[in-house]
């Protein structure tokens, strides 16, 4: 006689039961809701894993545990849609990611070695008016001089622009990291704000790319790369 038709006409034991149970609950709920199942069916009903018959078991306690069950089905199911309604997003990730800004500290190389509008691109920044400072940045990386730092500045300037400007982002970035001149440092910065910036212009193949490379290279952000690789949509 199959499980199901055993439990249908109270003709179960107690290791049967137990499968029965497991098989309706395991797919709706993790290890913690059904720990707390177990401690709620055990303080409420009298209900433990090591109870055991005499032959039959009473029509009360199938009622008992079938209830439990169908209630432990219905939270299970309300719980995973609860949680699958609030996954964080690309979207949401990237957003959370740009909210903290990156310092700008290029004032430490003294006034004589920074021209006057790369100072004014400089203050605006560090005062959070991005415009500012990406229109100010425009005109710096046409200048003879200009850096990754200049590039990489007025990246980070559209993105932290609102809204954010990931396309616009995506060439000084890119510009950025082919300068020679550029820091180990810079260059780690630079490919994550351009991961960003890809992510935020729809351009998710190169994105991936560059997330499942500081995965694998692990450190730095490698846990944030992780989670907004996951919420990339497949392609």
């Amino acid at each position: 006689m199959k499980l199901f038709e055993k439990y249908r006409v109270n003709n179960i034991n107690e290791d049967e039961l137990s499968t029965v149970t497991q098989q309706l609950i395991k797919q709706k709920f993790d290890r913690e809701l059904r720990d707390k199942m177990t401690y709620r069916l055990q303080e409420e009903y009298g209900i433990t894993r090591g109870m055991a018959t005499s032959g039959r078991i009473s029509g009360r306690m199938i009622l008992r545990w079938s209830l439990s069950v169908a209630a432990a089905l219905l939270i299970g199911i309300v719980a995973w849609q609860v949680v699958g309604d609030h996954s964080p997003t690309y979207q949401s990730l990237t957003k959370e990611y740009l909210a903290t800004y990156y310092p700008n500290n290029e004032l430490r190389k003294g006034a004589t070695e920074i021209s006057k509008k790369r100072s004014e691109a400089i203050a605006a920044y560090n005062k959070e008016d991005f415009e500012t400072s990406a229109r100010l940045r425009e005109e710096v990386v046409v200048l003879p001089g200009a850096n990754s730092e200049d590039y990489f500045f007025l990246g980070v300037s559209y993105l932290y622009q609102t809204p954010s400007k990931g396309e616009k982002a995506i060439e000084p970035l890119l510009k950025g990291l082919a300068d020679p001149t550029r820091t180990s440092l810079l260059e780690e910065e630079t490919k994550w704000y351009l991961t960003l910036a890809y992510v935020q212009a729809g351009q998710f193949a190169p994105a991936r790319e560059l997330l499942e490379e500081r995965i694998q290279k692990g450190g730095w952000n490698a846990g944030k790369a992780s989670d907004l690789l996951h919420s990339l949509p497949l392609e």
